[in-house]
């Protein structure tokens, strides 16, 4: 069926040249349409593109799946009209090598094709999470004591301006963070020496980059007091008593700031600071018995307001003179030298410590790829041959969600690129809301701004897609109002309307009602922020409930229907602890719910009791862990119970106690110390996830905690914790002492590992998830709930901030006092770091309001909404927009949503409790958006207990019977309650019960090598071998992999060339050779049921990872080929061991080849012979 694209639509997908730009808002089809473009290269009769010319680069791997399947079924359409079509059926073949992928998958492939290049291992990897923890604390410990023995006094002063009398680690979280800050530019060490010079040239304070921005913030805020003042003056004419009370103190403030702004536009620095000083605001006269309240407060708030802009100018921007601003730059620099040295080696550190390991990370993957394509010139920087040699090789790069792309990436997409002119981005930076990982939208909209519009037929262009088709006109009006109002360039960095606005472009059959809903909660009556946030829930779940049982029809494929649980979505910004807070809320009220949320690992109850045990079997006098662990599910103790073990022993550690208390008979103290004792001889010779493993089993701990709220998410959470526990083995670390300093080294720093999902029972649920976690995804029904919840701000607080365009500031402090203030450079940073923060949760409500199809609901719980909108009433003024200073003084999206709904026609009750005219002349009149708004005083609940009825206790036998029945109940889907969320192809095969030996002891190993490292000599050499190389000469094959390094010379030894020569004059080994594609050592991160990686019923997606030996390609299917070592008599004993194995490879093989599996074999190096295996 063919689809009526728009006329910008066709451009996109059309249009030739480049760069282009391709600005596209929420529910434009830009997935549609970048999916059409490549359709359109591709299948060009007269100059087709090949699809693996084409780079595509997304944000996440999901979005590349999904990429590249909607290519692979157009492709598919067209073949089934077609199906002989030589040119489809060569970019069916192609596609399943086509670069569709993330920035960091295509780094990553393009670092392993030029290893040597970078002098890297052959077989690094990425590093694990944790495994950067312990390396980069390693690291930051190896350099700060380098730098305490070497640098001396400078390096004692550098500690104490940032950190307190107690230790160094404020300094060692600055360096940690401006690291993870700069690594994200391009040669961040250039960075660093450039903005190192702003504070050694001393330039002039309003030279500076600095002063600079103080300069013009100072200037707005002058003009805006001004415009204010003389707004006080225009509401007060007239009205005889307020004249007489307040004109004459109005008249000179506007005289004064009048002055101001002419002083501000010629004078100096000092005499700016001059002129603040001089500013004298006269006391306003005495006003009895005047009864306009609303008037005399707004007047008054006017006044405050004036005021206190301009104490604040004086105080905080312009907190220091020319003469101290170049005394705080001479004293600052030395310190800020030092501090940038410290962060270079700590950089070069790192990596050391990751080389050691043979690991990279991401922001290695970034920085090595700009390595391979740019070389340092004494002009600067060029591309490198392998530029050159890539930008051939790509006829265009199209990069998906340019609007997140960071300073290095983009770059890197530069560099890749035919000067640009190949280059096709598409985002829209209205969404781009992922600042914390360093994403630049100033980069999208430089090029927005200066690119030509289409129609005019230059390059570089921009082709603006507005056309929402996602949700009802209701909705995109609603959003538009609020936008229009809101999002300017101070806040968000473009002024939203025109070609920004959505225009309309979905169909439905139900007519448009009030699609947007405003409930303000009056929360007066609770008495805290707990019993506030219950309140809301309470409210939000009722209306849920009541949408439900009421049948609000919403449409499915153009047919109204009654709404249903699933066609609603709660979004939070915050939903740690509160998304479970809004389930709870909707399952009393009837509504089934689920959580997307997989944070709070550390803070969840099992993660903290396994913790606890592990602490105590590592040292039992730890009296803090033993009281948490006796207290947790495993050891189900009472306060009491501890209570009553402290007698025993009142002067020694609790565990002495515990012990005394079984020389005393007590029961409990004996089977507690019992079971300390076992574990604790169990983990002396037994790997750390064994001895997890043995504690889930002793204390019966998976089991216990599903009798807790949200118990599949509970029971995963404990099987990632033995994942962990794997991981941190296999990364070669060792020990349960280490394991936990690494542990408690996360929770202090404030890092968390990824939890399990916590999500709903299946069927009929509400969702409840993050904002973020909502972008690109769409509901019926969208409710944004806690609003009120004021805006993170910690940032602000902190003694050092960094900016990418204005470098790095930080306090001051007097050694001698130990007092610290702050600094020019500082207060310019805090006004950036402000603005950029607040644009970025601009965009972040912009994303949650278009989630909406049919409905957008917004909650406001407020604890004095009357006060609240006076104050916000106050700052209105005429216009289409709002002042941006009245954006910029909100603290939270409620006052937003109210600042702008206070101007809605149907907001009439908001503005009676303003205290504002209900026809006001700033109320937008023209605005098509109808609103529902509410106003509902919501009280906590109150549940009383039924009064106490004295009865005598007696057994129930029906109640004993059924007890008796629950607890003989074996339940019969036992082993799909124990299968982890996540698993390697090897442990879903061959784990199971077994034995558990004790590791060689080093005198029996000697040198030799163990049967599985033997195996693994024969898996590198294959990994690594020129096959060519390899079938005509093995023995200069295997001495050359030797003296590359590839291979070991013990391994070598382990390599029989005669089994190599075997292999190549196999059936298998002939077709390897003859192959046009083959890739070896294929890893794979994919999903099976749990039902096929080994549960029992439990249809649960588990993510199974793993590596594929080798895979070719026949013609257009893929054969699987195994390589095994196993010491076996017959070739059915490798069918029966890894048939499963082999399954699961082709099932995974399917899902990210997108082409059949012609067969899977295994290659018996023992027994010289090859072993099909049925495909299905």
């Amino acid at each position: 069926m063919a689809v009526n694209w728009t006329p910008m639509q066709h451009l996109a997908i059309t249009a030739g040249g480049g760069p282009l730009l391709v600005s596209a808002a929420a529910g434009s089809g830009k997935t549609a349409v970048l999916v059409q473009r490549i359709i359109e290269k591709i299948t060009d009769s007269e100059h087709p593109v090949d699809v693996d010319r084409l780079l595509v680069v997304t944000f996440s791997n999901a979005a590349a799946a999904e990429m590249r399947a909607r290519i692979g079924a157009r492709i598919s359409e067209l073949l089934a009209l077609d199906g002989t079509n030589p040119l489809l059926l060569r970019q069916q073949t192609l596609l399943s090598g086509a670069h569709i992928s993330t920035v960091h998958a295509f780094c990553l492939e393009l670092i392993r094709q030029n290893f040597m290049r970078l002098d890297l291992p052959a077989d690094f990897r990425i590093a694990d999470e944790y495994e950067l923890t312990a390396l980069r604390a390693d690291a930051l410990s190896d350099v700060m004591e380098r730098y305490y023995e070497e640098e001396g006094q400078p390096f004692y002063d550098l500690v104490e301006l940032f950190s307190s009398t107690k230790n160094d680690s404020r300094l060692q979280e600055i360096v940690g963070r401006l690291y993870n800050f700069v690594i994200s530019h391009p040669f961040y060490e250039d960075w660093l020496d450039e903005k190192l010079r702003y504070y050694e040239d001393a330039p002039a304070a309003s030279d500076s980059v600095w002063g600079k921005i103080i300069l013009s913030h100072a200037k707005e805020t002058v003009e805006r007091c001004g415009r204010l003042t003389r707004r006080a003056i225009e509401r007060m004419a007239g009205i005889e008593a307020m004249e007489k009370a307040y004109l004459p103190a109005f008249l000179s403030d506007a005289a004064q700031l009048e002055e101001l702004e002419k002083t501000m536009e010629t004078a100096a620095w000092d005499e700016i600071i001059a002129a603040l000083s001089n500013v004298k605001f006269q006391k306003l006269g005495q006003l009895r018995g005047f009864e306009d309240a609303a008037c005399k407060d707004w007047v008054q708030g006017v006044r405050k307001s004036v005021k206190e802009d301009i104490s604040t100018l004086l105080q905080k921007q312009f907190c220091a003179s020319e003469k101290e601003f170049q005394e705080d730059l001479r004293e600052l620099a030395p310190h800020v030298r030092l501090l940038f040295a410290l962060v270079k080696d700590f950089g070069r550190r790192f990596s050391e410590r990751k080389l050691q390991r043979n690991l990279i990370d991401f922001s290695d993957i970034e920085q090595m790829t700009l390595r391979l394509l740019t070389e340092r010139t004494p002009d600067g920087f060029q591309r490198t041959d392998t530029a050159k040699e890539l930008s051939e090789a790509f006829d265009e790069i199209l990069v998906d969600e340019y609007q997140d792309t960071s300073g290095i990436q983009d770059m890197i997409f530069r560099y890749l690129s035919r000067e640009e002119t190949n280059l096709f981005m598409v985002g829209d930076v209205k969404q781009s809301i992922y600042r914390f990982r360093q994403a630049m939208p100033e980069l999208f909209l430089r090029r927005k701004n200066q690119y030509a519009d289409i129609s005019q037929g230059e390059r570089p262009a921009k082709i603006i897609l507005q056309h929402n088709f996602r949700s009802r006109k209701g909705v995109t009006d609603g959003v538009n109002f609020l936008f229009t109002q809101l999002m300017s360039e101070r806040v968000g960095e473009l002024d939203y309307g025109g070609e920004d606005a959505l225009t309309p472009g979905a169909s439905f059959v139900l007519p448009d009602e009030a699609q947007v809903e405003l409930h303000v909660f009056d929360l007066s009556a609770c008495i805290n922020g707990e019993e506030r946030l219950l309140t809301e829930a309470e409210q939000v779940a009722g209306r849920i409930a009541a949408m439900i049982r009421d049948g609000v029809l919403v449409e499915e494929k153009g047919v109204p229907r009654p709404c249903k649980p699933s066609d609603f979505c709660i979004l939070l910004r915050s939903p740690k602890e509160r998304a479970e807070i809004y389930r709870d809320a909707l399952l009393r009220a009837g509504v089934g719910a689920g959580c997307d949320t997989g944070g709070g690992f550390f803070a969840s109850k099992e993660i903290a009791c396994i913790l606890s045990v592990l602490r105590v079997i590592d040292n039992p006098h730890n009296d803090v862990a033993l009281a948490g662990a006796l207290l947790s599910p495993a050891f189900m103790m009472t306060a009491g119970d501890l209570a009553r073990i402290r007698c025993y022993e009142k002067n020694a550690s609790y565990y002495m106690a515990l012990r005394a208390g079984v020389e005393a008979g007590d029961n409990s103290c004996r089977e507690a110390v019992a079971l300390i004792e076992e574990l604790r001889s169990f983990g002396v010779s037994t790997p750390l996830y064994r001895l997890v493993q043995k504690i889930y089993d002793r204390t019966g701990l998976i089991s216990k905690v599903m009798a807790y709220p949200s118990p599949r998410k509970r029971r995963d959470n404990l099987h990632l914790f033995i994942s962990y526990c794997r991981q941190y083995e296999a990364g070669g670390y060792q020990g349960l002492g280490a394991f936990l300093r690494l542990m408690d080294r996360l929770i202090e720093e404030g890092s968390d590992l990824p939890g399990a999902q916590s999500s709903g029972d299946g069927g009929e649920t509400v969702r409840i998830m993050s904002i973020h976690k909502s972008k690109g995804l769409e509901f019926p029904v969208v409710f944004l709930c806690d609003t009120a919840r004021q805006f993170n701000k910690s940032d602000l607080r902190s003694s050092a901030l960094t900016h990418s365009q204005l470098g790095f500031s930080c306090v001051r402090r007097d050694l001698s006092t130990l007092k610290q203030f702050t600094t020019v450079p500082h207060e310019a940073l805090k006004l950036e770091t402000s603005r950029a923060q607040l644009s970025e949760e601009m965009r972040v409500l912009y994303v949650a309001l278009t989630r909406a199809k049919e409905r957008l609901v917004l909650t406001a719980g407020l604890s004095e909404p009357e006060r609240t909108l006076r104050r916000l009433g106050a700052a209105i003024e005429e216009g289409a927009a709002l002042p941006a200073h009245a954006v910029m003084g909100a603290a939270s999206y409620a006052e937003w949503v109210l600042l702008a709904a206070l101007r809605h026609p149907d907001a009439g009750k908001l503005r009676l409790l303003a205290g504002l005219p209900s026809g006001m002349s700033a109320v937008i009149d023209g605005s098509e958006s109808r609103w529902r708004v509410e106003i509902e005083a919501a009280a906590p609940g109150e549940e009383k207990p039924p009064a106490p009825v004295e009865r005598k206790a007696c057994a129930d036998p029906a109640l004993t019977a059924a007890l008796i029945s629950r607890v003989d109940f074996v339940y019969p889907y036992e082993r799909a309650s124990v299968i982890p969320s996540k698993l390697s192809v090897s442990q879903v095969v061959r784990e199971g019960p077994g034995h558990r030996f004790l590791r060689r002891p080093s005198f029996l190993r000697h040198d030799e090598l163990s049967p599985a490292q033997r195996g693994n000599a024969i898996h590198k050499f294959m990994q690594f071998a020129d096959f060519l190389r390899a079938s005509q000469a093995p023995e200069e094959e295997i001495e050359r992999l030797t003296r590359l390094q590839f291979i070991s010379e013990q391994e070598a030894k382990w390599v029989d060339p005669e089994k190599v020569r075997r292999f190549f004059a196999s059936g298998i080994g002939k077709r390897m050779l003859a192959s046009p594609r083959l890739m070896r050592e294929y890893r794979f991160l994919g999903e099976v049921s749990a039902q096929v990686a080994g549960g029992e019923e439990d249809e649960e997606p588990i993510a199974i990872q793993g590596v594929m030996d080798c895979l070719f390609y026949e013609g257009d299917e893929v054969v699987i080929v195994d390589y095994k070592t196993d010491r076996v008599q017959a070739p059915e004993e490798l069918c029966e061991r890894y048939e499963g194995q082999l399954s699961l490879y082709e099932q995974i093989a399917r899902q990210r080849l997108g082409c059949k599996v012609k067969e899977k074999v295994i290659y018996s190096f023992h027994l010289n012979r090859e072993i099909p295996l049925s495909s299905r």
